[in-house]
């Protein structure tokens, strides 16, 4: 995926949820690093 296209997606996540997009971005990390569903397989 390209960095534009991820972007996109959280900058329409944010704004789906009206969560700042920082916040959208932080929670995503937070899941990768607790290896859930966003983290490595």
């Amino acid at each position: 995926m390209a960095a534009d296209e991820a972007f996109a997606i959280l900058r329409r996540r944010s704004q789906h949820s009206n969560v700042k997009l920082r916040d959208v971005a932080a929670a995503l990390l937070a899941e990768f690093d607790r290896g859930g569903p966003a983290g490595p397989r």
